[in-house]
């Protein structure tokens, strides 16, 4: 363990994680100085699985650090049908506390009724998680809070990712005039609360700006720009990024205003599908999200030199309360 990675606080839990989620497992693990627990998993032909711990864990504290972002070979829905079948199989062993950190929450977006008989998914797999057996989860810039608080009657705990991408800009000594943009209207809390603490943290005035956007049957609409970015540098951020439709929009919303460098910043890199036009777009300078979706770490997405990866094991250390 390096110096500079502080002291343990308290007492130590065991950390499993299986699929994906054992390549940021292994991060958080190194910057604790600890062993990831091993598990027995195993795929039958027929798609079922079977996992479980390999050493007893009655009375032990767990924590399940699981990936729940999409991958081309594994759904969401086949995360979650893991987890909780793991979650099961801790608390029949006699776990003394299970911890669930999911970095990404699967269908936080479904979260609220926008349409008739619209289904509250986050709100179910809450009460799905909290009958297998968890009593506490973890996760990172959940897309809406007060509906992540209010569907779990667990403890939640909610970490930011804006002050690792804060040091990220104050590296990059930031000298020309700064606008952090959010690229539609539902994100602009979120992006007005980044750019207040980047101002903080820079000690220069930081301005913000906003792109109009709604959703229609025919799809995305909305384009005015509210805001000045000519000549200046843009920071444009989000939560996440999914299929980067609305942040491409923002891009090409700001450089037809004359913006001088777009630099795009999300948490939560999903890149779900037309990857290489956002990634290689010529438009933007850079792209910055943690590894929130442990796939980022792969081989495949080094092809992408715009695409820069921040660790989030510090925070979810954090968030364990294991480091100050």
């Amino acid at each position: 363990m390096s110096n500079n990675q502080g002291v343990l606080k308290k007492p130590i839990p065991r950390i499993y994680s299986f699929g994906s989620g054992q390549i940021l497992a292994l991060e958080l693990c190194k910057y604790l100085g600890l062993e990831l627990e091993k598990i027995k998993e195993e795929r039958f032909p027929d798609g079922e699985i079977k996992i479980k711990p390999m050493e007893a864990v009655s009375s032990q504290d767990v924590v399940i650090l699981h990936s729940m972002a999409f991958e081309p070979e594994q759904t969401p829905n086949d995360k979650i049908c893991e987890l909780l079948l793991f979650i099961s199989q801790l608390k029949d062993e006699g776990a003394g506390s299970i911890t669930a950190i999911l970095p990404y929450l699967s269908y936080s977006r479904s979260d609220q009724k926008k349409d008739f008989q619209d289904p509250l998914t986050l709100k179910h797999l809450a009460i799905l998680y909290e009958a297998a057996g968890i009593e506490k989860i973890i996760t990172l810039d959940v897309h809406n809070l007060a509906a992540y608080q209010n569907a779990f009657r667990c403890s939640s705990v909610n970490l930011e990712a804006a002050p690792l991408f804060c040091d990220v800009i104050k590296s990059k000594g930031a000298t020309g005039s700064l606008v952090v943009l959010s690229p539609d209207i539902g994100g602009i809390k979120r992006a007005e609360k980044f750019r207040h603490l980047l101002q903080g943290a820079l000690a220069k005035p930081v301005a913000m700006a906003f792109v109009e956007k709604y959703r229609e049957k025919e799809g995305l609409q909305g384009q005015a720009l509210v805001g000045n970015v000519h000549e200046a540098d843009i920071i444009i951020y989000d939560d996440m990024i999914s299929t980067g439709k609305t942040v491409l929009r923002a891009v090409e919303a700001v450089r037809k205003k004359g913006a001088r460098t777009v630099t795009v910043i999300a948490t939560h890199g999903l890149f779900s599908e037309n990857r290489e036009a956002l990634l290689n777009s010529s438009l933007i300078n850079e792209l910055w999200v943690t590894d929130s979706n442990p796939t980022l770490r792969r081989p495949l997405f080094k092809e992408f030199p715009k695409l820069k990866v921040i660790s989030c094991a510090p925070l979810l250390a954090q968030g364990l309360g294991l480091k100050s």
